[in-house]
């Protein structure tokens, strides 16, 4: 229908930027795709707009195919571009604040999003992130109280916020809440790596060696030491979720891992005399 849109009036913004849409977002992601879609978008700020602030659109739409692609120092160029053509343009803004969260740019993002929240308050997603950037930034008080405004934005499925606000509550020193809400996210993903490190974690600060075993248990019950290790690794870096203290968890997690791959070497031993 776009194809057909573009070849009836090939001066028209909008048809190039519709398809740009199909080929980022909808087609295989590869770099044909990526090239076609940037292409397209790049044609659509030069062509007829049906508004001044369609081109502010279409550069953030520029920067939102470089960070659908990973490409987060490019993305952060186009939106703080599309800024400067509308101050006021709250997508770019919000868009802006993730690029830069991404990047952990984090004190630049926490101003980003603070103007966001500034000029409209009412959306639950902007609290998460905002929530989420000042866990990053070691302030959990603050996490915890913007992930509460998060929470009360949110009429329908509240559950999405659970596990964000546990560990918040957590890291603000307030473990029996943290855990409560932790274990909340664990119902719906009972072996959810992140959440069940989350609340070994909880448990080791709250000083509660038993319950942390038997959660790390769980988790090398579903997920074998070497992909553990790996994950725990990538998510000192993985700034799009909250941050998992590595050094206090690990310690436990490997403890164990050797104690159970001692027992069942053990376990073989016996049953291999026995059998003899």
């Amino acid at each position: 229908m776009w194809a057909d849109a573009l070849a009836k009036a090939p001066e028209n913004a909008r048809p190039y930027a519709k398809l740009s849409e199909i080929y980022g977002w909808k087609k295989e992601k590869n770099q044909t795709n990526f090239q076609t879609a940037l292409s397209l978008l790049q044609i659509a700020i030069e062509k007829e707009n049906p508004r001044l602030s369609f081109k502010t659109a279409l550069i953030d739409n520029i920067g939102k195919l470089y960070m659908n692609y990973g490409l987060l120092e490019q993305a952060e160029k186009y939106f703080k571009e599309s800024l400067e053509g509308n101050p006021n343009f709250l997508n770019s803004q919000i868009d802006l604040a993730q690029a830069l969260t991404l990047q952990g740019k984090f004190t630049e993002a926490l101003e980003q999003i603070n103007i966001v929240i500034s000029k409209n308050d009412k959306q639950s997603r902007f609290f998460n992130l905002q929530g989420l950037i000042l866990l990053w930034l070691n302030r959990p008080h603050e996490a915890a109280e913007a992930n509460q405004q998060a929470m009360q934005r949110t009429f329908v499925n509240k559950q999405r916020y659970f596990y964000n606000t546990g560990v918040a509550l957590t890291s603000a020193g307030h473990f029996s809440q943290g855990r409560w809400f932790l274990g909340q996210a664990l119902v719906n993903a009972p072996f959810d790596r992140r959440i069940l490190s989350s609340l070994i974690e909880n448990r080791l600060m709250a000083g509660d060696q038993p319950k942390a075993r038997l959660y790390t248990l769980q988790l090398l019950s579903a997920h074998g030491i070497v992909s553990l290790t790996t994950f725990l690794e990538q998510a000192r870096t993985e700034y799009a979720a909250v941050p998992i203290n590595i050094d206090l968890i690990s310690p436990l997690i490997q403890q164990i891992a050797l104690e159970t791959a001692t027992n069942l070497k053990k376990d073989d031993s016996t049953n291999s005399s026995g059998s003899t």
